[in-house]
């Protein structure tokens, strides 16, 4: 079973990069949602833009629009980037 799911949602454009060091999801545009367990030695990351989101075992939502970006956290926890820095939620 994959520990990393994630659910399309209408008008979705994703990039995955998938190696051993990392998972890393590029959202050009729409919202994803996603359920992940955390595994510290292969990081799961959504970038959306300036936004960056890592996971820390939970299940979040990740909206990229035309000017700003939202993060909605389910349960669990995950670690938001951006220009100001980094900001758990």
């Amino acid at each position: 079973r994959d520990p990393h799911q994630r659910r399309r949602r209408r008008r979705q454009l994703v990039r995955q990069i998938d190696t051993r060091a990392q998972v890393r999801l590029e959202l050009k545009r729409g919202r994803a949602s996603f359920v992940v367990t955390h595994d510290p030695k292969r990081p799961f990351r959504v970038e959306a833009g300036p936004v960056a989101v890592e996971v820390l075992g939970t299940r979040f939502d990740v909206d990229r629009g035309a000017t700003s970006t939202s993060v909605r956290v389910h349960e669990g926890r995950v670690a938001v980037f951006t220009a100001r820095g980094r900001t758990e939620l």
